[in-house]
């Protein structure tokens, strides 16, 4: 009885595919953010940083003499506010990096494994080839053999 072996380029190919299968799940949810830290935290700081004021600046009123009225103070509470969205803006922006960075990682990988699929894919038509090639020069070598 003859023992077939088993062909390494599909067990190595289905290897790859499945570690392909994990590694971008690991990322998938890497990059969602869990239930707990989905709802904002909301945290009011002892002091916040002051927020410049835009006053408004009128040329011709200004030229003619006239008083420039001040702005109305901007309270603590729209303070501390602003501090909290300025924040929260800076943490969305670096999530945001975050993310493009990890997509940029990925495109990279994939480019890198279709190129390796490539070369493994050509790697088996030129084992198949040099295979083909070995069983026709025995079949030569047996009918030499069948002629003597």
């Amino acid at each position: 009885m003859k023992l077939v072996m088993p062909r390494l380029l599909p067990i190595t190919i289905g290897i790859m595919v499945t570690l392909l299968a994990i590694k971008s799940t690991m990322l998938v949810r890497a990059a969602v953010p869990h239930a707990e830290s989905a709802q904002p935290a909301v945290v009011t700081p002892p002091h916040a940083d002051p927020v410049p004021v835009a006053t408004p600046s009128l040329p011709c009123a200004a030229a003619s003499g006239n008083v420039v009225p001040e702005a109305t103070p901007v309270s603590e509470a729209e303070r501390a506010l602003l501090g909290d969205l300025r924040r929260r803006r800076i943490e969305l922006d670096s999530r945001a990096q975050a993310l493009d960075l990890r997509d940029q990682v990925q495109a990279a990988v994939e480019q890198r494994l279709g190129a390796r699929l490539d070369q493994l894919t050509s790697l088996q038509q030129r084992l198949e080839q040099i295979e083909v090639a070995r069983r026709a020069h025995d079949e030569a070598n047996w009918r030499a053999m069948v002629k003597l």
